[in-house]
């Protein structure tokens, strides 16, 4: 049955998005772990199908049209990948805010931009590899960035605008800098490996933090406060 009562239920429908073969034991950990070694085949099987009963319904021959009055089966599963989006970004933006030492609080919040960047290359994955890159999907997928990003998914960052996680991103980057600034000092002095060896490793942080850049400002363009 595809229905919230039947496949797209979340105790059926999330553990496919959470892993490649929907057999893993799901959440934030699968997120992490699996990053970039997912194939998503039953996710993709899942969309195929809604495909075509989409496709091979009389009063909705085209499965891109988004004019249609009623939902049809790409968008019963479209919106259940927002609702599943929504609630593991919100489940990485809580931390930090539980109850606890302070200590134990910064300590989470410090996971809280590397997971995020993680949860954005899975969606990523999601929508090019089960949902075959569409373009609805893909808007969906921008949604839910905004709304875990800008605190419309969590009633604790609820109308926060994004200033807690554009306040987590600088930190992240100051960190993160810092340790580069470090690792090319240290690559600077003499070594065993001699100047060439010493200038690669050089070479080697900076390509690595241009890269970490550019990962860092595809999700701050999500992030409507640009204050911090």
């Amino acid at each position: 049955h595809l229905s919230t009562s039947g496949i797209l239920h979340p105790h059926h429908l999330y553990p496919m998005l959470d892993d490649e073969n929907g057999s893993g034991t799901g959440g934030l950990a699968e997120l992490r772990t699996q990053s970039g070694q997912k194939t998503f085949d039953n996710a993709k099987r899942l969309y195929t199908l809604c495909w075509r009963l989409t496709a091979s319904s009389p009063s909705s021959p085209d499965p891109n049209n988004s004019t249609q009055s009623h939902k049809t089966a790409l968008d019963h599963l479209r919106i259940a990948f927002g609702e599943y989006g929504r609630l593991r970004g919100t489940e990485i933006i809580k931390r930090g805010s539980v109850s606890g030492s302070k200590a134990i609080n910064k300590e989470m919040e410090k996971k809280i931009i590397p997971d995020l960047l993680a949860f954005k290359f899975h969606l990523q994955s999601l929508h090019t590899l089960a949902f075959r890159s569409d373009e609805a999907f893909g808007a969906m997928l921008r949604s839910i960035l905004e709304d875990v990003l800008n605190g419309a998914s969590s009633k604790e960052f609820d109308g926060d605008g994004g200033r807690r996680i554009a306040e987590l991103l600088a930190k992240h980057v100051d960190a993160r800098f810092k340790d580069a600034k470090a690792q090319i000092t240290a690559s600077q002095l003499p070594a065993a490996t001699g100047a060439s060896g010493s200038a690669a490793a050089a070479a080697a942080v900076i390509d690595s933090n241009e890269a970490f850049q550019n990962e860092v400002m595809s999700l701050f363009r999500h992030v409507h406060s640009k204050d911090v």
